[in-house]
This record gives C-alpha cells, structure tokens and sequence, in this order.
C-alpha cells in the first residue's frame, strides 16, 4: 500500500497520480518527485522508467521477419552482355528463420507472370537458419531483341521483399545483340587429299529456331556432298524439349536423317539431367535399344570443366577435360577411345589467343563446330547451348584430327610367291609444335562475328612398298580371293605441300 508523503498528509492534500496510478505507468510522470524522500525518489525514477519502457505498444517491439541490407538496390538495370555477378547487383538480406527466393518474368505491360525468368538465376534459392546472406545475380546475355524484367521475391515468415531487375536488350555502346539464325559451312579441300581419300568438297547449313526465353528449339543440319556418294544429301533435325521441377531439367533432342532422297526416320533421344544452374550433369542417349552416358562438371563460372563418355557394353571411355586460368581456356586433355592414357595439349597465350577476341557477340558456343569437345564432327549440345559457357575469348588454335586411314593397295593376288612393286598417292599431316590447327575469325561492320576459318596443312606425295605374297589362300578353301600377302619396305616421298579449309559463314536475325 502506498502512503503520502508526511507534508501532504498534513495539508490533507491528495495528487492526482495517486489516482492513477494503477490504471496507467505513464500517469509517473505527473509525480512531483521533489516531495520524496532520497531513497523514495530513487524508487521511483526506476520505476519512471520502467513505466516508458512498458508503455511501448506491443506492435512496435516485433522486428521485420526479412530486412534488405545496404546496398542493395530494389531496382536493379543489367545490360545485353552482361552475365556474371558483381557487387553493385548483389542482394545482401537478414533473414529470421528459415526462407525461400523466387524469380518471375514480368510482362512488357509490367505485369507479373508466374512463369520463372530462366534467364536469371540466383546464387541460392532457399535458406533453412535465421542469418545475414548475399545472393549472386547471373544472368544470360540478352540476344531476344528486347529488354526483359523479372521480379525475385525473397520470403520469410509470411514477409516478402522485392528487386525487380530490368535486363537491356542493348550494351552499353548502344548495339544491340543478335541471335545466330544459320551456321553454313563450306570445304575447300586440297586436290591431292581429295584424290587420295576419293572425297569431294562438301557445303551444308545449321538453321536454328528459339523459343521466347531465348533458348534453342529447333536445329536442322543439311550437308550435301557426303562423301564416297556425291550427290549425298544428309539431313538432321534436332527438337528441343524442356520441362522442369526443382531438381531435374530434362531435354530430349530427336533425330531424323535423309540420304539420296530415301527418307531413313532413326530417332535418337537426349535425356539431360541439369543441375541447379540449369547445366546438364548427365546426358543420356537412347537409340535402337541402347544407351550410353555422358557425365558432365563446370568450373564455379559454369565452364565446361570434363566431358566424359561412361563405359557400357561396348562402348569405349571417352573424355575430355578443360584446364582454365582466369576464365581462359589454357590447355585440354583428351582421351581417344581406345586410348589408355590421355593426350594433353597446350600452348602459350600468344598462339591460342593471338588477337584476344572476345565471345560476347556470339548467343552459341562456338567449341561446337570443333572436333575436340567429342569425336564427332560438330558438339550440337554445344550449339544448342546446353553444355555451359567457353572460354572468355576465341581460341584461336584448335586440336588437330591426328587419325588418317592407311591407304594400303587393297586388291588379290593369285601368283604364289610374288613380288610386287606398288605406288599409290598419300597426304601427311604436317607436325607443328603444339598440334594445333589456326584458326581465323572476321568480323563485320557491328563487330559480330562473321566467319571462322580452320586451316589444315599437309605434304602430298607417294609411298611405295613391296607386296610379298604367299601360299595360303587369304580365305579358306574359296581360291577366288587370292592369296594372303604382307606388305614390307614402305617408303613415303614427299613431292609438295597443301592445305585443306573449312569455313564457316554466321547469319544473325535481323
């Protein structure tokens, strides 16, 4: 029980706080604290205090669930080439408990579509611990035509924050980037290898197709002059699907080949199993009753770290492996099926990057058209954008096909114990220090890139040997195929040098 002060007992005097006391702790503030005792007047400016303190509403003691931290901005602007995170665009954010990020395409009338921006991703979409994190924004280079916008929504405890990025269909100089619309190619084969190898120089186009979020749909490849048939016509179609679920990305290519107007359906699927980037990890292909596997890794800046074909049935091991030194492809390692140890190759700066071109003009990988990312002619994965990113410049120097087939006489002989004398023609490779090939680039009045010529350079001239046949028949009990033979003293004389080129001429959207 509260008693007054003995001054106001005499003087029978009553203050109004008293009366309120217990309805209101900030009805202390009315006390007139110079009628207390020392000790009571202490007291009671403890409890002034605590009345404040307590007289806060109770909305107001409740901290945000997810707070944005400086500086991050909510409304960011990225340009056409511009793809890899910096600190100006990063989302640094403090988080109560666990949360979730999200990114939406914003329509060009800025209304909100539910279907995700697979043009920007974030270094992480979910968080399961109350902390301070820092998103990374990546973002594909913009070949659409058009500015695009997604909104990232970052939620936490029913709290949502917001950062629209707006994504220019323009670098910064003002140009505008272009998609590649076709890829043609043509052969200009030296006349000794192609009397050597009975070949013929060959043209062909690769025609692509894009859906809206600027991703490869379509290809369709026609070479025509497939040799040993001249007037061979060869044609593929590749169709792109793309379906997607928190963990799997998945994108089936089928195939469809025309030879000398006899239409041959061979469907072949690609089943691509993507990481969290969208980058393919495994790629599966199913064709005539069997498969084999291809197994994927990328460096942190989503380069193509190793490409390797599994073991299965008879299937061979095959595999490459990409060494990079600050975004730029140095040296690779390939290892040929039927190969036990892998072949490296590399070389200085000044041969793979004489003129250090830059990629930023180019919406495909180049490295497709070459023939060291697999044993194949082309990559069309790389082409079709589903195997990561290259180098940050053009290489300018590229692996040469070492394999050339042996052009032994193939015929029979009927006269046991004969010596035959033989010359036909042949083409060697010329050695160069780090077998490579150059490689030359033009470009045009945009600064985009125009043609890519490979050159391959080779001495022409005839190799003789002697032809020792024997006395047993080369097949059993059937006289008509001769006798067997070996083939000894093989010399090669040079008579003079040839190059072979293949070039190819890029066609953008207009």
């Amino acid at each position: 029980m509260l008693t007054l002060p003995a001054r106001q007992r005499r003087k029978n005097i009553v203050n109004p706080c008293w009366v309120s006391l217990g309805y209101n702790p900030l009805s202390l503030c009315f006390l007139d604290l110079n009628v207390l005792p020392m000790k009571k007047k202490y007291y009671w400016t403890c409890a002034f205090f605590l009345g404040l303190l307590f007289a806060c509403n109770e909305e107001d003691d409740v901290l945000p669930k997810i707070q944005l931290v400086a500086p991050t901005a909510v409304s960011q602007v990225r340009y056409a080439d511009d793809t890899y995170p910096n600190d100006s665009t990063d989302i640094r954010f403090v988080a109560s408990g666990a949360w979730r990020a999200e990114v939406h395409c914003i329509s060009p009338e800025n209304s909100e579509i539910s279907v995700s921006a697979t043009w920007l991703q974030l270094s992480q979409y979910a968080g399961d611990s109350a902390g301070e994190y820092m998103l990374r924004i990546t973002t594909r280079r913009n070949f659409s035509g058009r500015d695009r916008k997604a909104k990232i929504k970052i939620s936490c405890g029913g709290e949502v924050v917001e950062i629209l990025v707006e994504q220019r269909c323009c670098k910064r100089d003002g140009i505008s980037l272009q998609r590649v619309q076709t890829i043609r190619f043509r052969d200009d084969l030296g006349p000794a290898y192609r009397s050597c190898y009975n070949t013929v120089n060959r043209e062909g186009a690769l025609y692509f197709s894009y859906d809206n979020d600027d991703r490869v749909v379509h290809i369709f490849d026609e070479i025509h002059g497939q040799a040993p048939v001249r007037d061979t016509v060869f044609a593929e179609s590749y169709v792109v699907n793309y379906s997607f679920s928190p963990e799997l990305q998945v994108k089936c290519l089928q195939r469809t080949s025309v030879r000398e107007n006899i239409v041959d359906e061979e469907e072949v699927q690609y089943t691509f199993m993507a990481n969290e980037q969208g980058l393919p990890e495994q790629v599966v292909e199913s064709h005539a009753g069997y498969s084999k596997a291809y197994l994927l890794h990328y460096t942190d800046e989503k380069r193509l770290q190793d490409f390797r074909l599994s073991a299965s049935g008879h299937h061979q091991p095959y595999a490459v492996h990409f060494d990079y030194v600050q975004n730029w492809l140095q040296a690779w390692e390939i290892q040929e099926v039927g190969d036990s140890v892998a072949r490296r190759l590399s070389a200085p700066e000044s041969v793979l990057y004489p003129h250090h071109y830059p990629t930023a003009t180019l919406n495909l990988n180049p490295y497709g058209l070459y023939s060291f990312l697999t044993n194949q002619s082309y990559n069309i994965f790389a082409l079709a954008g589903l195997l990561g990113e290259g180098s940050e410049r053009l290489l300018e120097a590229i692996p040469t096909a070492t394999w050339r087939p042996i052009h032994y006489p193939d015929q029979d002989y009927f006269d046991r114990y004969e010596v035959v004398p033989v010359f036909y023609p042949d083409v060697k490779q010329e050695p160069n220090p780090y077998g490579l090939q150059p490689v030359a680039y033009t470009f045009d009045e945009k600064g985009r890139l125009s043609t890519m010529t490979i050159t391959e350079h080779y001495a022409y001239g005839v190799t003789g040997c002697e032809i020792y046949v024997g006395d047993e028949l080369k097949v059993e009990d059937q006289p008509a195929h001769g006798y067997a033979y070996e083939i000894k003293n093989v010399k090669w004389y040079k008579v003079g040098e040839q190059q072979n080129r293949r070039t190819y001429f890029i066609e953008y959207q207009e």
